[in-house]
C-alpha cells in the first residue's frame, strides 16, 4: 500500500525548470558554472561559483527578489493538499531553500530535502549542498525511514535526470512532462500536460493498491 510521495520541484511543482538558474538570470550571473558541473562535479562546481558569488558581493535581498516570482504548476495549489491528506509528503529537490522551502510552507508540506544558502550580514556567506545530481534515491530512502515507511510504499513524481535514481528507489514513479528520453523510461509512467494528469495517475495508483 502507498503510504508517501515525494515531489521535485523545479519543473514539477513550479514552472521554472531551474531554480539556480533564475537567479543567475535575473540577476545577470555567468551560467559557466552550471557547465562545470560535468567537468567537476557538483560539488566542486557549486563552490566554486559560491566564491564569485561572495567575490561580488551577492546580497541575501538579490536572491530573495530573484526568486519572489516563481508559479505552481495549474492544478498543484488545489491537489496537492489532497494527497497530503492520504500520503505522507515531501520535496527533494536540489534548488536552494529560499524557494523549496516558501512552496512548502504554501503547500503544507513539511518535510524538505534541499540544498542552502547561507546569509553572513546579509551577503551569500556558504552553500549546504545536500542534494546532488546523483543522491535522490538516497534522500528518498531518508525520507522513508523517517517516516516508519518501506521505499516501495512511497510513490516518487519528477520530470528530470537527477529524479531518476528517486524513480529507481520508489514503488511507483512518474515522468512529469519529462526532460529526455533516458526520463521517460526510468519512469513507471510518463505524463505530459499540468498536475491533473499527476492527480488521476495517483489516485488510479491508490484504487488499484487499495484493491489487492
Amino acid at each position: 500500500m502507498f503510504k508517501g510521495i515525494v515531489f521535485d520541484l523545479d519543473g514539477t511543482l513550479i514552472k521554472w525548470t531551474n531554480s539556480w538558474d533564475a537567479i543567475r538570470e535575473r540577476l545577470n550571473l555567468s551560467s559557466e558554472y552550471k557547465e562545470l558541473i560535468r567537468e567537476v562535479g557538483y560539488k566542486e562546481a557549486k563552490l566554486r561559483e559560491l566564491e564569485h558569488w561572495k567575490e561580488i558581493g551577492i546580497k541575501k535581498d538579490d536572491i530573495e527578489k530573484a526568486l519572489e516570482n516563481f508559479e505552481l504548476q495549474k492544478g498543484v495549489k488545489e491537489l496537492v493538499p489532497e494527497l497530503s491528506k492520504k500520503l505522507t509528503t515531501a520535496i527533494i529537490t536540489g534548488a536552494p531553500d529560499v524557494i523549496a522551502l516558501k512552496v512548502g510552507r504554501l503547500l503544507g508540506i513539511k518535510e524538505i530535502y534541499c540544498n542552502g544558502i547561507v546569509f553572513k550580514d546579509g551577503y551569500v556567506d556558504d552553500f549546504i549542498l545536500e542534494v546532488d545530481e546523483e543522491n535522490k534515491g538516497e534522500k528518498l530512502r531518508e525520507f522513508a525511514i523517517k517516516n516508519g515507511l518501506k521505499e516501495k510504499e512511497i510513490i516518487a513524481v519528477g520530470d528530470a535526470g537527477n529524479d531518476v535514481s528517486m524513480f529507481r528507489a520508489a514503488g511507483f514513479s512518474i515522468a512529469f512532462n519529462p526532460k529526455s528520453e533516458r526520463t521517460a523510461k526510468e519512469a513507471t509512467i510518463a505524463l505530459n500536460g499540468d498536475f491533473t494528469t499527476i492527480y488521476e495517475a495517483i489516485e488510479n495508483a491508490l484504487d488499484r493498491d487499495n484493491l489487492k
